[in-house]
């Protein structure tokens, strides 16, 4: 009778099953990891739009509230200066790329360190009077804008 070498079947069991569980717990890590950043991604575009939502209300309130009697631009801030209660105030709108930091008026907010912000991009047209102002915001894992987009009439 011959002999069945079970060490072999043994260490060749041995090797396809780590090899299995290791596939699997590399498979299960990197799903966690991307649940965990989707909802971390949902979480701040969550908050974007709140401030995107809050920025654009004082700005258009503003615009729509008062007369707009000198619009200066540069190529990191727009100031708007207002007839509010038969005073000139100026307002900028202006981002702070080393700081992370968009402000206008009173209001700044310090943006969160997984968004991607890109320069205000400003169009005057005094001819017309219209002012577009544009500021790209990303998240790491959406390719969705929210920045701010605001066109401003004035005279």
């Amino acid at each position: 009778m011959e002999k069945i070498n079970n060490k072999g079947y043994m260490l060749v069991e041995i090797i396809v099953a780590s090899t299995i569980a290791m596939v699997i717990a590399y498979f299960l890590i990197n799903v966690t990891i991307k649940i965990k950043d989707s909802n971390t991604d949902a979480y701040i575009d969550t908050i974007l739009l709140t401030d995107k939502m809050i920025m654009t209300s004082q700005i258009m309130n503003d615009v729509i509230n008062y007369d707009i009697l000198k619009v200066e631009t540069t190529t990191n801030s727009v100031s708007i200066t207002y007839n509010i209660d038969s005073r000139e105030t100026t307002k900028t709108l202006s981002y702070d790329k080393n700081t992370k930091t968009l402000s206008y008026g009173d209001y700044k907010k310090k943006f969160n360190d997984k968004l991607n912000v890109n320069n205000i991009n400003i169009e005057k047209n005094t001819t017309n009077g219209y002012l577009k102002i544009k500021i790209p915001a990303y998240t790491l894992y959406s390719d969705f804008d929210y920045g701010l987009d605001l066109f401003i009439v004035y005279d």
